[in-house]
């Protein structure tokens, strides 16, 4: 699929542009699972330790981006964003450009990384550093060029995770009043071989942001 050479891509386009992208990002993730599976590598139970695996070894591999098709995309990793008073406030986890348009600076999607695990207090964080740096109704922390992005869930543990979801849910639902949500996180189907993937949208200044969500199983990774 070709990048963004439009600037005023349509929302349909930019969905599909970014769903190509995250089929990609599934499929890194499940080489990475079996690869490292394949030879015994572990990981530390760290969001930045397996991002940075990810990264490294598979989105930023140009033997793999083009054999699998991607390589008209370029991922950065820990990028800073949001400046105030010359000073980053936070770091996005993942950008993804297209090499088309590398003379544009704020073309790109995001994705967000958080760890997963059943936990109360990573479904918290998933919102809270996560989910909320999108769509906060008093000021997002990360711009939505195209209204749309993604948060990645490492789930570390072996968990059912349709139902840490509705757990999601229903803290976002209770919990979050700056969250304004008007489609809960509900399961869609990127790419038919991959599960546990979702899609939700939000209200922020009058305008809808959408965020897809996936939750990819790393627990045999984790140390």
């Amino acid at each position: 699929m070709s990048g963004f050479k439009d600037n005023a891509l349509n929302s349909s386009t930019a969905n599909n542009i970014l769903r190509d992208i995250l089929a990609k990002v599934l499929l890194c993730s499940a080489l990475m699972v079996k690869d490292c599976n394949k030879k015994g590598q572990k990981l530390s139970n760290k969001e930045e330790d397996i991002r940075d695996y990810l990264f490294n070894c598979y989105l930023n591999n140009d033997e793999i981006a083009q054999k699998y098709k991607f390589d008209e995309f370029r991922f950065f990793s820990e990028v800073p964003e949001h400046y105030a008073k010359n000073k980053p406030i936070g770091r996005t986890d993942l950008q993804v450009f297209s090499i088309d348009m590398f003379r544009f600076h704020k073309l790109y999607f995001t994705i967000e990384c958080k760890r997963i695990d059943g936990s109360n207090k990573l479904n918290k964080l998933y919102l809270e550093k996560g989910v909320g740096r999108f769509v906060d109704c008093d000021e997002p922390l990360y711009p939505s060029y195209f209204k749309s992005n993604c948060m990645f869930g490492f789930v570390v543990k072996n968990i059912n995770i349709d139902m840490n979801t509705k757990k999601i849910n229903q803290l976002q639902n209770e919990e979050y009043p700056n969250i304004n949500v008007k489609n809960q996180i509900e399961p869609i189907i990127i790419k038919q071989e991959y599960d546990n993937t979702y899609y939700s949208s939000y209200l922020v200044n009058s305008s809808e942001i959408e965020l897809y969500h996936l939750f990819y199983d790393v627990s045999s990774l984790i140390n």
